[in-house]
Parts: structure tokens; sequence; C-alpha cells
């Protein structure tokens, strides 16, 4: 028969650590907002000293008239501060710390405009009346107007000028939502509360190389489809010979048929299809997975395309990763 106090005493312990776990994440957040908003500072004071002293309005940088081109650059800049230490920190960005950034950009970009408002002094109309941050903050807005080629000032856009700082609000949160987006792809070990690294083990044939065929020349045609097909083919029997190794659970196996593979990668990786076997696994405990991808080039875009994912033991980890 369990003894009451002693099961009390590992409920209180339990419970002691999930407090204490709880409590480590939440300083541990607070350190990624307080780095946010560190560079987010900087960022904008930059964007503020610019102005000022070397008369280049940065987040008014547009291309072709609607792409806040200035303000989104300004939202990665003043946002990679959350990035940088979620990274550091271990801190999982997730959907709700993505949606906090959000709103603090907001905020540091009204706090910028009202810091620029509070560096002219005392501004007064002629009738002795004081300027508040709204009227400054509308005129600025009323009286945009673009540069010419010729370089001379165009007229003011008027109220089409809430328009431009809407895209310029969009920019600023946008970029600055790009980088905690990137984290939340990024594979991540709930256990040791730390990302996964990813690292490409290698690439394997799924195509041969791409030959110019006359239009009349049938055979020869089908002859080269028949070839990309087998050599395809070949490619997707290589993702299950891995992981049949991984079933198997030989990971001397499986090592040497990565390295066999290795000498013809320079020539592999200039196909217009293959199969890349993909790494991700956590440096503390070695828990991890391998996954083929088909890569296929389209012009200028390398197309990927998961083929399978498949888990891994913390000890097969530790023998392919060595």
């Amino acid at each position: 028969m369990d003894n009451p106090q002693e099961s009390d005493v590992s409920s209180m312990n339990v419970a002691d650590q999930t407090a204490a776990v709880r409590s480590d994440n939440t300083r541990l957040q607070m350190l990624v907002l307080l780095f946010g908003f560190a560079t987010s500072g900087a960022a904008l004071f930059s964007v503020y000293w610019l102005r000022a002293h070397a008369n280049t309005n940065v987040m008014g940088w547009y291309a072709s008239y609607i792409i806040p081109v200035g303000s989104l650059l300004v939202g990665i800049v003043a946002a990679s501060g959350y990035g940088l230490a979620s990274w550091l920190t271990g801190v999982k960005m997730r959907s709700r710390m993505l949606i906090t950034v959000s709103l603090f950009q907001i905020i540091a970009y009204a706090i910028a405009h009202y810091v620029d408002f509070a560096s002219q002094g005392v501004l007064m109309y002629p009738d002795g009346t004081q300027v508040t941050f709204f009227d400054f903050y509308h005129y600025e807005t009323i009286s945009f107007a673009w540069i010419d080629k010729s370089g001379k000032m165009g007229s003011p856009v008027g109220l089409w000028g809430y328009g431009l700082r809407a895209l310029e609000i969009v920019g600023f949160t946008g970029g600055g939502a790009i980088v905690p987006a990137i984290l939340m792809s990024v594979p991540y070990c709930d256990d040791c509360h730390i990302y996964m690294k990813t690292r490409e083990l290698a690439q394997y044939a799924s195509s041969i190389p791409i030959v110019k065929i006359k239009k009349n020349d049938a055979a020869g045609q089908e002859a080269h489809d028949k070839a990309q097909e087998e050599a395809h083919a070949k490619g997707l029997a290589h993702v299950q010979s891995l992981n049949q190794f991984v079933t198997d659970n030989n990971a001397a196996a499986f090592k040497t048929y990565i390295e066999a593979v290795k000498p013809e990668q320079k020539a592999i990786k200039k196909l217009p299809r293959r199969v890349q076997i993909n790494l991700i696994s956590c440096k503390c405990c070695a828990k991890g997975h391998i996954i083929a991808a088909l890569l296929t080039v389209n012009g200028d875009q390398v197309i990927p395309l998961e083929l399978s994912k498949t888990e891994l033991p913390p000890e097969f980890v530790r023998q392919i990763a060595g």
C-alpha cells in the first residue's frame, strides 16, 4: 500500500518542477522581447538620425510607388533581435509570440513618429494654438510627394498619403514578422528547448542530364524519356535502401551507403532532378530524423517535394552524425 505522505511529497515535487520550468520560460520570453525592443529602438533611431542629418527618409523608399521597400527593410532589422534572442535562448517562436512581435512592431512604429514630433519642440499655429501630435502626423501624411526623374519634387498626394501610411505600417510590421515566421518553421526539440540542426548528408541522381533532341527524332526522344524514368526510379530506390537501414537499425551500413556517393556530389548537383537526404537532429539528446526530398529545377528555382520522413533512434543519430 502506498504511503500517502510520500505520494503527497512526490506530487509537490512535480508541481514545483513544473512551476520552475514555467518561470524560466517566462523569463526567457521576456528576454526575447527585451532584445527585440533594443533592436527595434536602434533601427528606428537610425531612421530618425538619417532623416535629420542626412536628409534621407528610409521609410519613404518605395518600389513602383506602392511597394514599401524601406519600411520592409527597417522592419526586418528592427525585429532581428526577436529572432536572434529566440535562437540563442531556445525559446520556441510560436504563433502567440509572432502575434506579440507584430503588435510591438506597430507600437514601435507609433512611438517613432511621436519621438519625431517631440524632437521638433513646441510647435504653434499662427493664432497661438499648440500643434498636437495628431495634427503633426496628419500634416506630414498629406504632404507626401514623389520626386520625379528630373529630381524635382511633385505635388503633395493629399489624403492619398494615408494609403501610403497604411503600406508603411504593413511593410514595417510584415518585415518584422519575417524572421520570427522563419523560425517557426525551423525544427525544434521540445525536450531540450533548443532549435534542431539541419545537415545535408547527400544527394542522389534522380534524372540524367537534359540533352537537345531534334523534333523529328521520335526514337531519340523516347529513349531519352525512358532513361529519365529509369534514373528517377533509381533515385527513389536509394531512399528505400536508406530507410531499410534505419528499420534494420544498421547505422554503419547507412553511413557507408552515404559515403559511397560523396565523390559524385558535384556532378549530381548539376542534374535537373535529384533526391536530397537531410539529417535533422538535436545536439543535446540526439533525437532526430532524416527527410528525403525530391529537388526539381525549374528555371532559377529549385522546387522541393518531401518524399519521406523517418524517425531515428538517438544512438543511430550519434553514429551517422559523427
